[in-house]
Parts: C-alpha cells; sequence; structure tokens
C-alpha cells in the first residue's frame, strides 16, 4: 500500500512548506510508542481525510537526543517538549502546532486549520 503522506528522509522541509499551500507536520521519535502507533495506523487515514493538506512525517531525533534535520526543526516556533508535536505551516509559514496523541483532539484541531 502506498503512504498517503511523505516520510521525510533528507533535511528539505524548508522546500515542501515553501512550495505548498499548506502542510501538516508530525514530528515524532522512535522513542515514542504513540508516535509509532500513529504512524503505523492513522497517519494514512488522516492524510486520505484531509486531501487540502500535505502530510509530513519526520523522525525528529536520533538515538542520542539530537535533531536529524535541525533545519526543518528551526522552521517551528520553539522546540518540541514531547512527542508527536505537530504542526500547521500555510503559505510557507508555521501557524500553529499541538501536542497530542488524542485522535478527537487532532481532529478538532485539524478542522480549525
Amino acid at each position: 500500500m502506498q503512504n498517503q503522506y511523505i516520510h521525510l528522509k533528507t533535511d528539505n522541509l524548508k522546500t515542501i512548506v515553501e512550495n505548498e499551500k499548506k502542510v501538516i507536520v508530525m514530528f515524532g521519535s522512535r522513542f515514542c510508542g504513540w508516535c509509532r502507533i500513529i504512524l503505523e495506523k492513522y497517519l494514512n487515514s488522516l492524510a486520505s481525510q484531509n486531501s487540502d493538506s500535505i502530510f509530513v512525517y519526520i523522525e525528529a531525533e536520533d538515538q542520542m537526543g539530537r535533531w536529524i534535520y535541525p533545519k526543518s526543526m528551526g522552521l517551528l516556533p520553539k522546540e518540541p517538549d514531547q512527542w508527536p508535536w505537530w504542526a500547521c505551516f500555510k503559505n510557507g509559514k508555521c501557524i500553529d502546532t499541538i501536542t497530542t496523541s488524542a485522535m478527537w483532539e487532532l481532529n478538532q484541531w485539524l478542522d480549525k486549520q
């Protein structure tokens, strides 16, 4: 099955957000159990249900807790303090963020974007 989201493998989030009208980014960690669950079970359907947006997943930290993609992380208004960290970019600017693994809360947030 083909993913309905982009799994970022290089530090090029800036290119994506500057060239797309609306981008929803999930910043996660390999150490976050909820991040894995959302990535494996929910992210494809979220992307399909919100087809007006480009969805991107970023594995944000390495084994030592350092940012894997520092330029992409620099697009956020502040450093994430827990996972998953969601960000909405419109016309190249981060307009809102939320930290939640509750799907109902995430869906409400997506409806407002």
